[in-house]
């Protein structure tokens, strides 16, 4: 299987048991972008996202972009700040924060971070929140929602 040209493998090859995973780490087969609007009393609601955004358990080569969106749907610039994150909630309560990187050059308000095998391992809804800093001071987005599937068992359990 190859995407964009680029060789993406499990060890035994196109439909076999597992997650799909790079020969090469920084290989991205696939983008999932969330628009979303920085949290505050002055926001009001947007329609940014029309369909429900999946992916399955353990995969690697998923970018999870977040845009920050100020209060009248705008990318916020983001350039001068000196922290990105972007946290991901867990369908069984927990979170974890990852240290994200500008996708451009921030004036689009787009962070992303690229997800390693275990970064989604449960099946069900995750969030995903991007957080920008400045000294004493975090900027947060809204919430957005993302489903996690499980895989196909493969035949014989394993």
């Amino acid at each position: 299987m190859s995407i964009e040209g680029k060789v993406l493998t499990r060890g035994h090859g196109w439909g076999g048991p597992g997650p799909i995973i790079a020969e090469d780490p920084s290989v991205i087969a696939a983008t999932l972008e969330f628009p979303l609007q920085v949290a505050g009393a002055s926001s009001k609601e947007l329609d940014t996202c029309d369909q429900v955004l999946s992916l399955q358990e353990d995969n690697t080569g998923v970018r999870l972009v977040v845009q920050a969106l100020d209060e009248d749907g705008n990318p916020l610039d983001v350039q001068t700040l000196e922290s990105y994150r972007i946290r991901i909630l867990k369908p069984d309560g927990s979170s974890e924060d990852f240290v994200a990187q500008q996708l451009t050059n921030g004036t689009d308000g787009k962070i992303f971070i690229d997800l390693k095998i275990s970064d989604v391992d449960q099946a069900g809804q995750y969030g995903i929140q991007g957080l920008f800093g400045l000294v004493g001071e975090l900027i947060s987005t809204r919430v957005g929602q993302f489903i996690g599937e499980n895989n196909i068992v493969a035949p014989g359990g394993s």
